[in-house]
């Protein structure tokens, strides 16, 4: 019984050093399936720290670049904001040489109608030069038969106005009466004053002054004539030097605004 004992101990033994050995076995497996499992967790672990030490580097380099790109935005806005002020300035100089160039077009065209005017006033005053020199050589004449008895040239002139249609005293006459109207609604301080033509002795002179006191009166410029007493009797010869008088006073009284 003993025997049976022994050997059932022996058994059991035996059963239970191989469970032992068995365990020993799995315990031997799992540990290093847990070495693996630590060696490969902190493996995990490093190359995640190196990750992060990575990500930390770009992002700390990220926001380098950030910085960087901000003072360059900051850089562009400076440049765009003098480029906006050149722009301006740049406008402003067009908008004032434009200005600069209406203004040369205008002096320019002040200028062209300026020399017009001289050359028209250069012209007119050959026209009156060649009147006067007419008038002189009609004076010259006229004194020159006067103190010759001027019988002639009078009968010359009348025939010339005769050959018209026209009489020369007539003319006169009617000339007289224009000037007369002249004086009355340019000159006569009421149309209703007595008319100086109805006594005058020299109509000539008073025919001229009264177209002179018309253009004084009529423009308010200042003009005075200074004609001879007496400078023609011949109604031909005063009709022509009456009709150049109304001719040239305008004209030298224009000359005289310019």
């Amino acid at each position: 019984m003993l025997t049976a004992v022994a050997v059932i101990l022996g058994l059991f033994a035996g059963g239970l050093l191989v469970v032992l050995r068995r365990m020993a076995h799995r315990t031997r497996v799992q540990r290093q399936l847990l070495s693996r499992q630590v060696e490969e967790a902190e493996t995990a672990t490093q190359t995640a720290r190196r990750r992060e030490a990575a990500s930390l580097a770009e992002l700390t380099d990220a926001q380098a670049r950030l910085g960087t790109l901000g003072d360059e935005l900051e850089m562009a806005r400076d440049q765009l904001l003098d480029l906006d002020e050149e722009i301006e300035a740049a406008d402003a100089l067009a908008n004032d040489q434009s200005a600069e160039l209406a203004s040369m077009a205008i002096e320019n065209e002040e200028l062209r109608r300026t020399v017009t005017s001289t050359q028209l006033d250069l012209l007119a005053s050959r026209h009156d030069l060649e009147q006067l020199q007419l008038l002189q050589r009609e004076l010259t004449i006229t004194q020159d038969e006067s103190a010759h008895g001027g019988s002639a040239h009078d009968e010359s002139t009348s025939r010339s106005f005769a050959s018209t249609g026209a009489d020369a005293g007539t003319l006169w006459h009617l000339e007289l009466a224009r000037s007369e109207r002249t004086w009355r609604y340019s000159v006569a301080i009421l149309p209703d004053d007595p008319s100086p033509f109805a006594t005058t002795d020299d109509a000539l002179r008073l025919a001229i002054e009264t177209e002179a006191s018309a253009l004084r009166d009529d423009v308010g410029a200042f003009l005075t004539v200074d004609v001879e007493p007496h400078l023609c009797g011949d109604p031909a010869r005063a009709l022509l030097i009456l009709r150049l008088a109304q001719e040239l006073l305008p004209r030298r009284l224009r000359h005289a605004h310019n």
